[in-house]
């Protein structure tokens, strides 16, 4: 073996170490050939030419990540995918207590939706995405107690221009359009590319908390106190584009 094979020798298995362990941080990017993905890593090596190395990664089947609790998750984003089909629904809001009259419903969450193609609307040195799930909004009640606008269902992550952030409003309090019945978000599902959440119906009881994901509480009777809004939801689904 000669000196240059013995140099190049190394930095090709590196090379194709870091393709393989790099490619969802931004060292290069993937195309599809229609039986998984291709990553190529090109590099000078330092003064005795290019050396290049690409890696084949199988096809692999749409991951699946729902939220439907509130909180904030970090997500992870599998290394082999191309494209990610997002789907956002705010909480839905609180009922109010009405006292000797029947209280309002609380409004249901909203919709965002998107599909980001990766090194474009997310890049590929981007490894995870930051979602929060808004919580249903508190009921009024019998104390006084105001009821509570749902929170919002985001989505950030780290664009080239800096933090980027996805929203999905929630629902506001007593904003129901059906009086003492709680919301149920408009349209009752959404769809983005492989992804698809299906919303929680109206809530006709009276002080029932909204049905989730994303409905609003039951407004009051003489008897109950308001219900509380849904939780909202994400839904994520990480593919490949074909």
């Amino acid at each position: 073996m000669n000196d240059s094979l013995l140099f190049a020798a190394p930095i090709m298995i590196a090379a194709i170490v870091m393709a393989v362990r790099f490619v969802g941080c931004g060292l290069a990017g993937p195309t599809g050939n229609g039986n998984g993905v291709v990553v190529s890593v090109t590099g000078d090596v330092s003064g005795r030419g290019s050396l290049s190395a690409t890696v084949s990664f199988p096809e692999n089947d749409p991951a699946t990540q729902e939220y439907t609790t509130a909180g904030t998750y970090t997500y992870q984003i599998p290394y082999w995918c191309t494209a990610i089909d997002l789907i956002l629904l705010g909480a839905g809001g609180g009922g109010t207590y009405g006292g000797i009259n029947n209280g309002v419903g609380g409004g249901a969450g909203n919709w965002k939706t998107a599909t980001l193609e990766r090194g474009s609307d997310i890049p590929w040195a981007t490894t995870t995405i930051s979602i929060t799930v808004g919580q249903g909004g508190a009921p009024g009640a019998v104390t006084g107690a105001p009821a509570m606008s749902g929170g919002d269902t985001t989505a950030t992550w780290d664009s080239s221009s800096g933090p980027t952030t996805d929203t999905a409003p929630g629902g506001g309090a007593g904003a129901s359009s059906g009086g003492q019945v709680g919301d149920a978000p408009n349209p009752g599902s959404q769809s983005i590319g492989d992804a698809t959440l299906t919303a929680g119906t109206a809530q006709p009881v009276a002080g029932a908390t909204g049905n989730a994901p994303g409905g609003g509480g039951a407004g009051s009777d003489v008897i109950t106190q308001g219900g509380a809004g849904a939780d909202g939801a994400t839904v994520l689904i990480a593919r490949q584009q074909k």
